[in-house]
């Protein structure tokens, strides 16, 4: 995937890639108070942000596991 490209997002339909960034990775629950407590230490992994084409071009970041390209 690169910006520019248009992609299916699992829980929001078509969007389009603006670039590469870092989202936050899932943690074990029993770990989640250490992780509110101290943001900064919280695990990311590379994710994409993209605008959403049919929620009102909202932007947000999203883990690329969510993403299809189309065609």
């Amino acid at each position: 995937m690169k910006s520019g490209d248009i992609v299916e997002c699992a829980e929001y339909g078509m969007a389009l890639i603006l670039g590469p960034c870092e989202v936050p990775e899932g943690v074990p629950e029993e770990a989640l108070d250490i992780f509110l407590m101290e943001p900064d230490a919280w695990p990311t992994e590379k994710g994409w942000a993209v605008q959403l084409l049919e929620e009102g071009n909202k932007i947000v970041s999203v883990h690329e596991c969510n993403l299809q390209k189309i065609g």
